[in-house]
């Protein structure tokens, strides 16, 4: 039982949060407007920033304004059509973005770590009207346009970074978006969008180990910025504190994005909760620790979120202390158990957030902060009021009792629609009502706090990043001389979990050994993308066992491979002290 004793109860706190002009109370808002209304709430604020370049709120949304003249008019973009967005983090795909939101059209977040393969899928299953990618997807697409199902207009933002490179069918941003105002609120004719309209596209791996597109509501977008909030209210509430009250007086947060704009965290949680609260949103083009710590003390950074891996590179680095937190959040990855220990040791004041959530649920579904993460660990939280959650048995399909494992299943505002062109995978993930199946195993206790066990399906997470077996396991057979193959994870502290590989050869002339694994690793280099080449081949002398449907049992081999990679760790740090 945990040692610390809470003030209030789940159900007083949750009784509290749904007080009528709460920050958390729900309300019906559309996406677009909320960028309309907090341009003018905090028109003079810092907005974005990016490298040398800001925005105060007023000059992003005039900016996303002429965006959205000009996709209006000149393209023809309407309510519901899709806008594809697929680069880094640079102040273009925020603007991009809100202009798409004005517009009631359907922002499609493509992810651009993809490999070329999956780039062209994204593409093809999501059929936008126009896309705007910057120069190094503007590369990669190129390549692509004659795979594309339809030919689409593409806008490349930062193009002058490649000094003076063309890209065929593509046209630069400066020349479309020139600085000439089109006709001034011309996207304010378009109609009127519901909360149940669509509002975003993200993508995410499946079972086909092809990204799917998961098709969210306008409400599902919105409900995040504030199931982000829950966390950190439920904390305060917990110790016997007053629910925050709205004060546009108060000192404005610096933010620091360090999550894909193109994932669930940076965009629907991240950015919108910013912009909901008139914060600074700091932007990264990538992840780079000393430049993080610049930035944190140039911006005055006073809070920031990201995988476990940012916060362990930020927590491990020369000068944490001198930064000046005031809340730091983790997620989109498991937490490892020994992080909340060495974080409390680190920023003893600083509230620390773990959310738990899913592309399909728009973002978080359960959250915990402070003590009760401290004392609870590895807990991922208690639901958020807007979420239903059960425990499920996989054969009986009925609620577990308390303390048992079972299937974690999802139901409310903020569970996609569907999985866009893909109806049979949809019926698969929902329920005829409406509870989504996350495939991630789970234990709820007593007193309403839930852990994840296990995953149920098999998806290596590297520091954040999904990678689906399947596509390692195509990658590798791709190669004759390799039989069977099988990919698990093997535990790493820093990213959570590395991509390794069991397999079997096709020849019983080849000689399993360092040279071999090395060739191996060079030939499925070229065909997967850097985060999902595995770190180890375990070459077997025989075939990996199947059962009778022709399924691989893969903790056995995921055991196997973990004393593998263990034992090669150890190895490397005994020559390091030779």
């Amino acid at each position: 039982m945990p040692s610390w004793k809470s003030k209030r109860s789940l159900a007083e706190c949750y009784s509290l949060m749904a007080t009528p002009r709460s920050p958390l109370e729900t309300e019906t808002a559309l996406v677009g407007g909320r960028v309309q209304k907090h341009a003018s709430r905090f028109a003079g604020r810092e907005y974005l920033v990016f490298e040398n370049e800001g925005y105060t709120y007023r000059q992003a949304f005039d900016a996303a304004s002429d965006v959205a003249n000009t996709l209006s008019q000149e393209y023809h973009v309407r309510k519901g059509d899709r806008v594809a967005i697929c680069m880094r983090n640079v102040p273009e795909f925020l603007i991009v973005f809100w202009a798409t939101a004005l517009l009631g059209a359907v922002p499609t977040l493509i992810n651009a770590w993809l490999a070329d393969a999956a780039l062209e899928h994204c593409f093809n299953i999501s059929s936008p009207t126009i896309a705007f990618v910057d120069r190094e997807r503007a590369d990669r697409v190129e390549g692509l346009l004659t795979s594309f199902k339809q030919t689409i207009p593409i806008i490349v933002v930062r193009g002058h970074e490649a000094q003076g490179q063309e890209w065929k069918g593509m046209a630069p941003w400066s020349q479309v978006f020139d600085g000439t105002r089109m006709n001034a609120g011309f996207w304010e004719k378009e109609p009127n969008c519901s909360p149940d309209d669509d509002g975003a596209i993200f993508f995410t791996s499946g079972t086909t180990a092809m990204p799917k597109a998961t098709l969210s509501s306008q409400r599902a977008f919105i409900s995040n910025s504030y199931t982000v909030m829950f966390g950190v209210v439920l904390a305060n509430l917990r110790r016997g504190g007053a629910m925050p009250s709205v004060d546009d007086t108060k000192p404005q947060q610096s933010f620091l994005v360090t999550a894909p704009l193109f994932h669930v965290q940076g965009l629907a949680a991240n950015m919108m909760l910013c912009t909901l609260s008139g914060s600074k949103v700091v932007l990264m083009r990538k992840w780079n620790v000393a430049q993080a710590l610049e930035l944190c003390l140039r911006e005055n950074v006073t809070a920031t979120s990201g995988v476990p891996t940012v916060i362990t590179d930020i927590m491990r680095s020369s000068i944490p202390r001198q930064i000046r937190f005031e809340a730091i959040s983790v997620g989109s990855a498991p937490m490892p158990a020994t992080l909340s220990a060495e974080f409390s040791k680190i920023f003893p004041n600083v509230p620390l957030y773990h959310a738990y959530g899913l592309t399909e649920t728009t973002g978080v579904v359960t959250a915990v902060c402070g003590e009760d993460l401290f004392e609870r660990a590895p807990t991922i939280g208690v639901p958020t009021p807007i979420c239903d959650i059960l425990i499920i048995d996989s054969e009986t399909s009925r609620p577990v009792p308390s303390n048992h494992v079972g299937e974690l299943w999802v139901r409310g505002p903020n569970v996609m629609k569907c999985y866009l062109g893909d109806p049979s995978a949809t019926n698969k993930a929902i329920t005829s009502d409406g509870w989504f199946m996350t495939g991630d195993l789970a234990v709820q206790d007593d007193d309403g706090f839930v852990y994840i066990r296990d995953r149920a399906k098999d998806v290596i997470i590297r520091g954040g990043e999904n990678i689906h077996s399947t596509t390692i396991e195509s990658a590798l057979l791709a190669n004759p001389q390799i039989q069977d193959a099988a990919a698990v994870g093997v535990p790493s502290a820093r990213l959570g979990e590395l991509p390794a590989a069991i397999i079997s050869l096709s020849s019983t002339s080849l000689v399993p050994d360092v040279d071999l694994e090395r060739t191996l690793l060079e030939d499925v280099r070229r065909r997967l993308a850097p985060h999902a080449v595995p770190v180890l081949l375990l070459i077997r002398d025989k075939p990996i066992d199947r059962s009778a449907t022709g399924k691989v049992d893969k903790g056995p081999l995921r055991k196997i491979a973990a004393e593998e990679w263990e034992r090669r760790q150890v190895q490397g740090r005994e020559k390091a002290r030779m």
